[in-house]
């Protein structure tokens, strides 16, 4: 099969980028860059001796992402996304650890080609309050079995592909054992009563003043010495009040933001100081964290935001207090119960409402993993098909990760079958400016130059709920009006959802004048899920 992959899941502004290349006829390719559905390169390049093809010299901007066309010597044709430096923050994880887990480096090749460019390495410590143990291979509290030389290893090629490895940390959890030791330590109840997590674990202070603030500081170091590049600071989604050793109420949002900032100071690694991400569990304690120095607003998703809609303000609301990435973890329990067409339809209408919101989404992992629950060691595996489907969607986030969080394209608002307006008309009543059931969720931005239209498709939905099975039906192809105040220079499809990867196509556009303003007619083709519309002012 012939493949072109990038080496890396994200190129760093200086680098030039360079793909795999297997199963060529030849090492003579043509190849086409695209960037937001516009041609800006096209040219033949030769793979070296192992089989990389480098575009040196072709000085693409940074901070986007790109679509790489390739055909070989008898006309096989491939195609991949990459991106440089778009500053978007693609979240996966790792949870097998035994000591033939990394041998092949499989986990990581699926992580690339999805080019996810942080990875959590989740519950691979030797104990919550010892995070790197003395031995080689030890079993956790959850009987799972790890060797240290396999996270080593696994640590090693997140570094070759350009990822950054995240050590699993959770900021208040210790082992009883521990914690008995040290009862100033810990977290109590309005009565007086030590907090525990399910009777595996005790929970702790993070406040300045007590001493397991600096204790798990020092762990978290430890980890960093280990090779990790940062700490995913995890917690439980509890408590949100709580008392000292002494009875006093402690303010947990400042403890926990005072935690984030320390860590970013004073712990280093050998490139400096480390990535951090805090886990927001239920949206809290968002707002605290949302200028705290950390790499992403991590958002962890359970009822009462059950909800499409739920999800869509989620994101606005982080979008509106920070200009960090903002990443969802939104775990799909649908697929506990198999592999179902209902189920992974709603994993790709979730995961394009996220990505169309302006945020990433968490769900997947080693060997075609994706997450169901909260503990990520029973994650569900892909079958080869809708694997190939979850490669599409993520070169489509990829290809366009300049543009999905881009501030400078500020929304348009709907204007529902009106002739006349300020705005976007459009000609069908399916269309929302919420993703509801039985409706086309439209997603309008313009900047001065580029009007970015997208559509998710819920016509097939009969229930708002993410966390359930969903249908989809095609929509027919529909026609819209929106204003551009002049002629256009282009106007473009693509999907993620054709089949055979990304495609592009352009779509016939007329003039119109209403009462001065000039719009653009256009007809949107069937949309499966997801679909999206360029206009080149």
């Amino acid at each position: 099969m012939f493949e072109v992959i990038p080496i890396h899941a994200q190129f760093a502004e200086e680098d030039e980028p360079a793909f795999t290349v297997t199963g060529a006829a030849g090492n003579r390719l043509r190849l086409s860059v695209i960037h937001e559905n516009k041609l800006v390169w096209q040219g033949t390049k030769e793979a070296d001796d192992h089989g990389t093809v480098h575009l040196d010299g072709l000085g693409l901007p940074a901070h986007s992402g790109y679509l790489l066309r390739a055909a070989d010597e008898k006309g096989a044709r491939a195609r991949t996304a990459f991106d440089i430096a778009s500053g978007q923050v693609r979240y996966g994880f790792l949870s097998d650890f035994e000591q033939d887990d990394g041998r092949d480096n499989a986990p990581l090749e699926w992580l690339n080609r999805l080019h996810i460019n942080y990875v959590q390495f989740y519950d691979w410590a030797y104990l919550h309050d010892r995070l790197v143990g003395p031995v080689d291979d030890y079993t956790d509290m959850m009987g799972k079995r790890i060797s240290k030389r396999t996270i080593r290893t696994l640590i090693e090629a997140c570094h070759t592909h350009g990822m950054n490895a995240m050590a699993y940390g959770a900021i208040y959890g210790s082992s009883n054992g521990y914690a008995d030791k040290h009862p100033d330590y810990r977290l109590y109840d309005s009565k007086g009563k030590p907090i525990p997590f399910a009777d595996l674990l005790s929970i702790m202070n993070v406040d300045r003043g007590c001493g397991w603030h600096d204790h798990i500081l020092g762990e978290y170091q430890k980890a960093l010495d280990f090779g990790f590049d940062g700490i995913h600071m995890d917690t439980y989604g509890f408590p949100t009040e709580a008392n000292d050793s002494q009875g006093c109420r402690l303010d947990l949002a400042r403890n926990c933001r005072e935690l984030v900032d320390d860590a970013k100071v004073g712990l280093r690694t050998p490139a400096g100081a480390p990535k951090l991400i805090f886990n927001n569990v239920k949206n809290w304690p968002v707002d605290h964290l949302a200028t705290a120095h950390q790499d992403a607003l991590y958002i962890e998703v359970w009822d009462p935001y059950s909800t499409y809609a739920d999800i869509l303000g989620l994101i606005e609301h982080a979008r509106s207090i920070s200009d960090l990435p903002v990443i969802l973890a939104a775990y799909l329990p649908q697929f506990e119960q198999g592999g179902s067409e209902q189920a992974y339809n709603a994993l790709a209408i979730l995961t394009a409402i996220i990505t169309v919101a302006g945020a990433t989404h968490l769900i997947n992992g080693q060997n075609h993993g994706l997450l169901t629950q909260a503990y990520y060691s029973r994650y569900f595996t892909a079958d080869g098909e809708h694997a190939g489907q979850i490669v599409s969607y993520y070169d489509y986030i990829t290809y366009l990760s300049g543009l999905w969080a881009d501030r400078r394209l500020r929304t348009i608002p709907l204007a529902v079958e009106r002739q006349d307006g300020d705005n976007l008309i459009e000609a069908t009543g399916l269309l929302s400016d919420l993703p509801e059931p039985g409706k086309i969720w439209i997603r309008a931005r313009r900047d001065d130059d580029r009007i970015f239209l997208n559509f998710v498709n819920l016509t097939g939905s009969q229930d708002p709920k993410w966390t359930h099975g969903q249908k989809v039906c095609d929509t027919e192809p529909f026609t819209l009006l929106v204003r551009t105040d002049g002629p256009v220079s282009s106007v473009t499809f693509s999907t993620p959802d054709g089949g055979k990867g990304i495609e592009i196509k352009n779509l016939d556009a007329s003039s119109q004048t209403r009462g001065g303003t000039v719009y653009t007619r256009l007809r949107v083709p069937s949309l499966h899920v997801w679909g999206s519309v360029i206009i080149h002012l």
